[in-house]
C-alpha cells in the first residue's frame, strides 16, 4: 500500500493539499473529512479551508490535532454564482499560496460553496468528495445544488460514499470520473486498543446486556422504534453516547425514552474513549428512521467502528450498508430490527467476522484506492476559469490576478468594515448570559421544530 501511495504522488508532483470544509471545523467529530486530513497530513501539508471569517485578509492558525496542517480562515460563498464572496475567497487563498510557496496544490473539496475557487484556482488535481446527496434534502437552497452541479462538471474524480450519492452527480459528468468509495474505518484505533470503560462496566452490572448508540442524538433518530425495544427487552440497558442536538419534538421523544429505568445517555465523549466503550458493550444499535435521504445514502461510521471492535451491529435499513451484512446484521423491516436486538449477543466467530470486515474497509486502504485513481485519471493542471466562463458567461473572466485585485478593491472595504464593526448572531448569541443565551438557543429550536412540523 505504501508503495501505490508513493507512486501516485510521484505521478501527481503535488505541494500541499487544500481541503476546502464547510464551517465547524473545530468542532466537528472524527468524519470522513478528519480521517482524509490526517492521511494527507503524513504526506504532505495539508490546509483546512473553512468559511469561517467576514475578515478579506489572511486569517490562519495552527491545528494541534493533526500534525502538518493549520487552519485558513476565509469569508463564506452564498448568493448567486459568481458574486463578490468568492472572488475574495479566491484571493485569500491565492494569497496564502503565495506566502506558503505553494504551487502545485491538490484541492480536495466537501464543501460546494468553494465552486467557484474550485474553478479559478490552481491545481494539480481537484477532488469532489460526496459524503452526502444533497438533492435527497427537503428544502435545499437551488443556489447550492447549483453549486454541487458545478463542482461535479470541475473536478478530475468525483468520490461519491455511497450508490445514492454518485446517482445524481451523473447529470453532471461522465462515469469515469465517479468513484464510489463508502466510508471505512480507522481499524488500528479501533481494534489495538485494550481495556473496558469503567463508566459502562458500572452501567453493564445491574442489566444482563448492554447496547450502545455513538453519534449525534438528533432527529434522525427512530425514538418511536426504540421506545418498542426498550419495553420488550427490559434486563438490557440501552445507552446513546453522543451530542444531543434535535427540534422541540425530537427532545420530547428523547427525554420520555430517558426516563425508562433501561435507558440512559452520558452525552458526548472524547473519540479516544469510543472503543473502551464499545468493548465494554453486548451489541451496537444504529436507529434511524426510514426517510429516502438515510435509506438511499446513509453509511455511518459507527458501524464499522463498532465492528472493528467485534461488537454485534444492529442497525436500520440503509441500502449501502445492505452488502455488509452479515457480519452487520442490516434489518429489513421494524420487526427484524427488534428482533435483531433481542437476539444479539457476542460470538467468537461473529466478532472474527466483524473485525475482518472492519480491516477490509479501513480508512488506510480507501486512501490509497482514490488516490491511486487521482493518478490515473486527467487532472486538469492550472486554473479551469474557463468552464466557469463558458457555463457563466456575465462573469467575464479573463485573468485571475485582475479579476482578484478587482475583487479586492471591490469588496475588500465591505467586508472589512462588517468584520470590524458588525457581528453575526451567533456571535451576538454567543456574547449574552449564559441563561440568557440558553432561554433564545431554545426558543430558535422551538420555531424550527414547529416550522418542520407543519411542512
Amino acid at each position: 500500500m505504501t508503495s501505490q501511495i508513493e507512486t501516485a504522488l510521484s505521478r501527481l508532483q503535488a505541494d500541499s493539499v487544500y481541503i476546502l470544509l464547510h464551517h465547524g471545523w473545530k468542532k466537528e467529530a472524527r468524519s470522513n473529512r478528519w480521517h482524509f486530513a490526517t492521511r494527507w497530513a503524513k504526506q504532505l501539508p495539508v490546509v483546512l479551508v473553512s468559511p469561517e471569517t467576514a475578515w478579506p485578509g489572511r486569517v490562519t492558525c495552527r491545528e494541534d490535532r493533526i500534525g502538518n496542517s493549520r487552519i485558513l480562515k476565509v469569508v463564506s460563498n452564498f448568493g448567486p454564482i459568481w458574486g463578490g464572496a468568492p472572488q475574495i475567497q479566491i484571493a485569500q487563498i491565492l494569497d496564502d499560496m503565495r506566502r506558503a510557496n505553494f504551487s502545485r496544490p491538490i484541492l480536495w473539496l466537501y464543501n460546494a460553496g468553494f465552486a467557484e475557487a474550485l474553478a479559478a484556482l490552481p491545481a494539480v488535481a481537484r477532488v469532489h468528495h460526496v459524503t452526502e446527496n444533497y438533492f435527497d434534502f427537503p428544502d435545499m437552497s437551488q443556489l447550492y445544488l447549483d453549486r454541487v452541479a458545478l463542482a461535479t462538471s470541475l473536478a478530475d474524480l468525483n468520490v461519491a460514499v455511497s450508490e445514492g450519492c454518485a446517482k445524481p452527480l451523473r447529470s453532471f459528468t461522465s462515469d469515469k470520473k465517479i468513484m464510489i468509495a463508502t466510508n471505512g474505518c480507522d481499524f488500528s484505533a479501533y481494534n489495538e486498543s485494550e481495556g473496558l470503560d469503567a463508566e459502562i462496566v458500572t452501567l453493564h452490572q445491574n442489566f444482563r446486556r448492554l447496547g450502545v448508540f455513538g453519534g449525534n442524538i438528533n432527529d434522525r433518530l427512530d425514538f418511536d422504534l426504540m421506545a418498542r425495544a426498550v419495553k420488550t427487552n427490559t434486563e438490557t440497558f440501552f445507552l446513546f453516547v453522543g451530542d444531543a442536538r434535535m427540534s422541540a419534538e425530537g427532545r420530547a421523544k428523547f427525554s420520555l425514552l430517558c426516563r425508562n429505568p433501561n435507558v440512559g445517555a452520558i452525552g458526548k465523549v472524547s473519540p479516544d474513549r469510543l472503543p473502551a466503550i464499545y468493548r465494554a458493550a453486548d451489541f451496537g444499535f444504529i436507529p434511524y428512521i426510514r426517510s429516502r435521504l438515510i435509506v438511499e445514502n446513509g453509511f455511518p461510521l459507527k458501524a464499522l467502528e463498532m465492528a472493528a471492535t467485534g461488537l454485534p451491529v444492529v442497525s436500520t435499513f440503509m441500502k449501502p450498508l445492505a452488502p455488509f451484512s452479515p457480519p452487520l446484521a442490516v434489518a429489513q423491516s421494524d420487526s427484524d430490527f427488534l428482533s435483531g436486538i433481542s437476539q444479539a449477543r457476542r460470538h467468537p466467530e461473529h466478532e472474527k467476522a466483524l473485525r475482518a470486515i472492519a480491516f477490509e474497509n479501513n480508512y488506510d486502504i480507501r486512501f490509497s484506492e482514490i488516490l491511486e485513481k487521482m493518478a490515473h485519471s486527467e487532472p486538469h493542471t492550472g486554473s479551469r476559469i474557463d468552464v466557469l466562463a463558458a457555463t457563466y458567461p456575465h462573469a467575464e473572466l479573463k485573468d485571475i490576478a485582475t479579476m482578484t485585485r478587482k475583487a479586492l478593491l471591490k469588496n475588500a472595504i465591505f467586508y472589512g468594515l462588517r468584520y470590524r464593526f458588525f457581528i453575526s448572531a451567533t456571535q451576538f448569541v454567543d456574547r449574552l448570559p449564559s441563561p440568557l443565551r440558553k432561554f433564545v438557543i431554545a426558543a430558535k429550536r422551538a420555531l424550527v421544530g414547529r416550522s418542520a412540523a407543519t411542512q
